[in-house]
């Protein structure tokens, strides 16, 4: 609709342009005769000349529509160019935020795991040195304890030895008879029955509870307990050479 309107009028200004030409060229010469004034005019009406005008219209404006569907579609093409751009720009812009939010959760975690660490090893440090002061306390109070046993077995000793002091009665020496002396020189030995039991003893050496064989004789031996000594004689001599 909008070509064949934009035909006419375009036809219709040629055609008027043209009159107007002629007008003023018949209007100049005077001596232009009737008869080629309308030649002119005819020509200018000739329907030939209006199709080829139109021919003419119709090709300028078909380019001239080709041109703006071309320009149009380029410039669809170019918003759609656009739009995908913008779409891709946003979804990296998204993605980057995403990124940059999950850097800063792993920067927390890592932090947290850090801090979490620290305090694991400061409760460690902590106990271990409560560790160290509780062993400390406990060296000092073995090494206390060490001091009262070694006390203790000094005044163990020191009761032992005033018992073995203590003058011997009778019946201590009771407990003990000789069944046999024999050995020569420093290498004498007595067979003796204490409490029941035979024991071997040289001289010097304790029989048994603080009695010591101090003398070997022989038919006899001499026991001392304490301050006190007991001269003991053989049940039966039997003396080896």
């Amino acid at each position: 609709m909008k070509n064949t309107q934009f035909k006419k009028v375009f036809l219709s200004l040629a055609i008027a342009g043209l009159v107007s030409a002629s007008g003023a060229a018949y209007a100049n010469s005077a001596e232009v005769k009737g008869a080629e004034s309308n030649d002119v005019v005819n020509k200018l009406l000739n329907v030939e000349n209006i199709k080829e005008i139109e021919q003419n219209v119709n090709k300028d404006a078909k380019n001239r529509s080709a041109e703006l569907i071309y320009d149009s579609k380029k410039s669809i093409d170019n918003s759609n160019k656009l739009s995908s751009l913008q779409e891709e720009a946003e979804l990296l812009e998204a993605q980057i935020k995403v990124t940059e939010k999950q850097n800063i959760l792993n920067e927390k975690k890592e932090s947290s795991k850090l801090k979490a660490e620290i305090e694991k090893n400061k409760k460690l440090t902590e106990e271990i040195s409560q560790l160290n002061a509780l062993i400390s306390e406990l060296e000092d109070q073995n090494d206390s304890l060490k001091s009262s046993l070694s006390a203790s077995e000094q005044r163990v000793y020191a009761l032992e030895q005033a018992a073995k002091k203590k003058e011997a009665g009778e019946d201590f020496f009771a407990k003990v008879s000789v069944n046999r002396l024999y050995g020569i020189n420093n290498n004498l030995k007595a067979d003796l029955v204490y409490d029941n039991h035979i024991i071997t003893r040289k001289e010097g050496q304790e029989i048994a509870n603080g009695l010591i064989l101090t003398k070997i004789n022989e038919d006899n031996i001499v026991v001392k307990k304490g301050a006190t000594s007991k001269t003991i004689f053989i049940s039966f001599y039997d003396k080896d050479n």
